[in-house]
């Protein structure tokens, strides 16, 4: 979540200081890709697109994991949950301020930061004039985000486990989260997680992934799991290789349709079962810089809060 807020706040390109989460980034060019071009704005928001596509998804795979007889386990899997702490504060502007206590949300990128991921956070936001985004839609989403963020975590972490116990540096990524649909022995049929938004619902359609790895890995949550004991009706988020390498990850497919969309180049490497998503994170990723803008508190502005990265004009 921060890594595009970090981005706003610069104007210069900036280098991230920890990997971006595939889904985040996934969600956002989506989204873009899925919305009439009037609505990405300005050479500003352009360049925002073309950042974030260039480093859509890719993880380096470094870590650690015991393979033998047990397999480690990922992580202690935290609940995320948001409550509304400030409402409807106003401004001369018109805009408003709202505010949220986030609990195991991992708002700030601690877990990546190998800190606990047992976290207590405020975040605040200015909220545009005229934005039909209600407090109630940002608290859902944003909860969905934080759902997000421990599934993120938990595969970047299996992420590195996997490339040390395998001993072979890959690139990969990771999908978003899927409702499986249909499984055989030798098959797995998902699509997208009917919580995100139509944009992103039309933008996907089924897919058969029947490539994968030889010690594939199974997880529900942070616990190892047998592929067969995968059901229709699970949330899963899937890490996978792409055959043609990180360069070819990155091209779209002839039909315009997403990379990961086309099984017969793809390989999956491990599967997490996840809990359903409670709402649509896209909402939020998509009203960054155009409906809100993080607040950090301040002494320098009347309201008590100061923008932390403006919004896109």
């Amino acid at each position: 979540m921060m890594d595009i807020e970090a981005m706003l706040e610069k104007t210069q390109t900036p280098q991230p200081n920890r990997q971006l989460s595939a889904n985040f980034t996934n969600q956002i060019v989506r989204h873009l890709d899925a919305r009439p071009q009037e609505h990405v704005v300005g050479r500003r928001g352009r360049a925002m697109l073309h950042w974030l596509r260039r480093r859509v998804g890719l993880l380096s795979l470094s870590g650690l994991l015991l393979i033998g007889g047990t397999a480690a386990a990922m992580t202690l899997w935290p609940t995320p949950s948001v409550q509304q702490t400030l409402s409807d504060a106003p401004l001369p502007s018109g805009n408003r301020i709202v505010g949220y206590n986030t609990q195991n949300c991992d708002y700030f990128g601690n877990a990546s930061q190998n800190k606990p991921t047992n976290t207590s956070e405020n975040v605040y936001y200015e909220v545009r004039k005229g934005s039909h985004l209600t407090d109630q839609q940002l608290e859902s989403s944003l909860q969905a985000v934080c759902e997000e963020n421990v599934s993120n975590d938990a595969v970047t972490k299996l992420t590195k486990q996997i490339n040390t116990a395998d001993g072979n540096h890959r690139w990969g990524f990771s999908t978003d989260a899927l409702t499986v649909k249909g499984i055989t022995a030798t098959t797995l049929t998902a699509h997208v997680d009917a919580a995100y938004g139509p944009a992103i619902q039309q933008a996907n359609h089924d897919v058969t992934y029947y490539q994968f790895a030889k010690n594939l890995r199974v997880y529900n949550e942070d616990t190892p799991m047998a592929f067969g004991d995968l059901k229709v009706g699970d949330d899963v988020k899937m890490l996978l290789d792409h055959t043609r390498g990180a360069s070819g990850y990155m091209q779209r497919e002839p039909d315009g349709g997403q990379p990961e969309s086309d099984p017969s180049h793809l390989v999956v490497y491990a599967i997490v079962k996840v809990p359903p998503l409670t709402g649509d994170p896209s909402l939020f990723y998509s009203a960054v810089a155009t409906d809100l803008v993080r607040l950090d508190k301040c002494t320098t502005n009347p309201s008590g809060f100061c923008e932390a990265y403006q919004f896109i004009k």
